[in-house]
């Protein structure tokens, strides 16, 4: 089983980049209603609570993608 980008629920974790320094920031992730941004958030409990929010409404299955990871499901309504 695989995300479907056009349709589920998809949270992404990125490492944000200062632009002038290049040193790393930390950690965000984003939120995706198909191809549709719901939004960046600073921590993995924000963005996960957003995404079990949008998926209760729509009835769609959330995953959790990391970078070099395998997608994971974290909610299937």
């Amino acid at each position: 089983m695989k995300p479907d980008d056009d349709r589920d629920i998809i949270i992404h974790v990125f490492t944000s980049i200062d632009a002038l320094t290049g040193e790393p920031l930390g950690e965000r992730w984003s939120v995706w209603c198909g191809r549709e941004s719901a939004g960046a958030f600073e921590s993995e409990a924000d963005a996960i609570a957003a995404a079990r929010a949008a998926a209760e409404d729509s009835g769609r299955p959330v995953w959790l993608v990391r970078p070099g990871g395998a997608p994971s499901l974290v909610a299937d309504f």
